[in-house]
Formats: structure tokens, C-alpha cells, sequence
């Protein structure tokens, strides 16, 4: 790294943290990206390939840090690979024929297995939804089932790994903000989200809505230990945040949206919020009968949403 790049970077980590400390920046700090699939569209590769090797970006990576102003790194892998997916046979996410992973409408949870997932949330997700999901997590066969489970965790870190020094490079390289302090990063979901994307589906989350709301209030409060669990960082910064994708708000009715979606995304954020966490919303569509609400989270959420003419 040459002086002026190495000067770049203090400079680029300073802005953030600023920010985040909340003082006035030098200059507002520009974040663009392409993940793995437009980037492979944008560099001509093929998507299929890409996805079974994650690496073939390499050089269109660097290209893109030529032309895309930004920050942070423009490039970044992909939350999700086909060789953990298909070694588990999964139903959620699978790849489709023009090469992206998909999300179907599936149902996990059947509607009478919702006083089990209320009476033993845990317990209700590796019995019933899991093997469901995921076919190759067949409970009567575990040793195919331990096989298939050990083969998608090798996959899942093989692939995550083999961008890492890639993308280490370019950062050195470019002089981009290095990102967060290590383990003060996560992900995850919102109770009632968590439950319509990979439970209930959307169509029947809608009924369910409706048709028994009490159990869908009471779905939440049992989740809510386990996605909160899943996106606490280990190492909390005020540097870092957790990611969470909200999803089903603008589908719903608001007088709903007040009843069975705010009380447990308010109590995560808040709860976040007292470990000295920060929670970065994707408020997905648009949002503006919702602004109220966001006024009510707490102080330095990261509110991220489209813009809407």
C-alpha cells in the first residue's frame, strides 16, 4: 500500500466512524455495491458457474473498483450458495434455471403445529420445519442426515473463504474502509418476518392475519428468543450492526402491522439497543405511512429504504 492509498483509507475509516460517534464528517461517506450476481451479469460470466465457484470474479472485481466510486469495497459475495442448498435438498432457496437463487412459496410450519411452535419454539424448528425445508435432514436417517449436514457446512465455509483474500486484496489495494471490528457484524430477521418467510409463506401468513391473529401474536413472542440470539453480535461495536431485511410491513394493514409486527421488532431493537448494538433496517418498499414508527426506534438505527417519486 503506497502512502497516498494508505492516506486514503485513514481517511475513508475516519468518515465512517465519525459518523457512527455522531459528529460531523469531513465529507459524507459513499457506499455502492454489486453483489456476486449482477457483478458476474456486469462482467459477462456465467451465473450458474460463479455461484460453484465464487472466485471466477476476481478480475471483474478489480475492474469494478476502476469505475464504481465508492468508500467501501463495490464488490461482495452472496448470501447464499448452491452447494449448501442442494446438498440439503432444500425447498426454501434453490437455484432457478436462469442461475439465481430463489425463494418459492413454502410452507414450513402446517397450521396445527402452531401450538407446538408456541409451547416449544426449538423444538417445534428441528422436528417439523427443518426436515420439511430441508429433505436431506431426514430424522429417521440420521446418519445420512449427519453426512448431508457435515458436506453443507464445508460448502458454506469453502465458498465464504474463497472470497475473503480476494476481496482482503482489493481493500489493501484501493484504500477502501476496511469495515467493522471482527464479530461486531450479524443478521437476521424480525419475529413475524421470520415466521412469514420461512414458516408460514405469504399466502398463508395473510390468512393466518385474519383467521387466528392470537396465535400469530403468540408465534412472535415464542421466535423472538431465537432470531434475537441469531443476529446479537459477538462482539458488540459501536462500529458495527446487525442486518435485518424487513419484509411483510407493507403488505399489511397498519391497525396489524401495529398489533402482530411493532411490539416484538420494537422489543428486539430496544433490547439490541441496551447491549450496545445497532440494528441497520432494510425497510424494504415503501414506507412512508410507517415513518411514525421508525421515529419511535432508538437512537443511531441505521434506517435504509428506497426512494419512492
Amino acid at each position: 500500500m503506497t502512502d497516498d492509498v494508505k492516506a486514503l483509507q485513514q481517511e475513508r475509516t475516519q468518515i465512517h466512524h465519525d459518523l457512527m460517534d455522531n459528529k460531523i464528517p469531513k465529507r459524507v461517506p459513499v457506499t455502492a455495491n454489486l453483489s456476486l450476481q449482477p457483478l458476474a451479469e456486469w462482467a459477462g460470466i456465467d451465473l450458474h458457474a460463479v455461484h460453484w465457484k465464487p472466485s471466477l470474479i476476481a478480475e471483474a472485481a478489480d475492474k469494478l473498483c476502476q469505475v464504481l466510486y465508492s468508500d467501501t469495497l463495490p464488490a461482495s459475495g452472496s448470501l447464499r450458495y448452491p452447494s449448501f442448498y442442494e446438498v440439503l435438498e432444500s425447498q426454501s432457496f434453490v437455484m432457478s434455471s436462469s442461475g439465481f437463487i430463489q425463494h418459492p412459496e413454502t410452507v414450513g410450519l402446517e397450521v396445527e403445529d402452531y401450538d407446538y411452535l408456541i409451547e416449544k419454539p426449538y423444538d417445534c424448528l428441528l422436528e417439523r420445519v427443518i426436515p420439511r425445508q430441508y429433505k436431506a435432514l431426514n430424522l429417521d436417517d440420521p446418519v445420512s442426515m449427519a453426512l448431508a449436514l457435515t458436506k453443507s457446512y464445508m460448502g458454506y465455509s469453502g465458498d465464504n473463504q474463497e472470497l475473503a483474500p480476494i476481496f482482503g486484496k482489493l481493500i489493501e489495494k484501493y484504500g477502501y474502509y476496511p469495515g467493522p471490528p471482527p464479530g461486531s457484524s450479524g443478521f437476521t430477521a424480525t419475529p413475524f418476518d421470520f415466521l412469514a418467510d420461512q414458516l408460514r409463506g405469504f399466502r398463508n401468513i395473510s390468512m393466518d392475519i385474519r383467521r387466528m391473529p392470537g396465535k400469530v401474536l403468540e408465534a412472535c413472542e415464542a421466535l423472538y428468543p431465537i432470531v434475537f440470539k441469531k443476529g446479537l453480535p459477538a462482539n458488540p461495536s459501536n462500529y458495527g450492526a446487525v442486518a435485518m431485511p424487513l419484509h411483510m410491513p407493507t403488505y399489511m394493514r397498519e391497525k396489524d402491522f401495529e398489533k402482530l409486527y411493532w411490539p416484538t421488532f420494537k422489543r428486539q431493537l430496544d433490547e439490541y439497543a441496551s447491549h450496545g448494538v445497532h440494528a441497520s433496517i432494510f425497510c424494504e418498499d415503501n414506507w412512508m405511512r410507517y415513518l411514525d414508527y421508525l421515529y419511535e426506534l432508538p437512537t443511531d438505527t441505521i434506517k435504509i429504504g428506497r426512494a419512492h417519486v
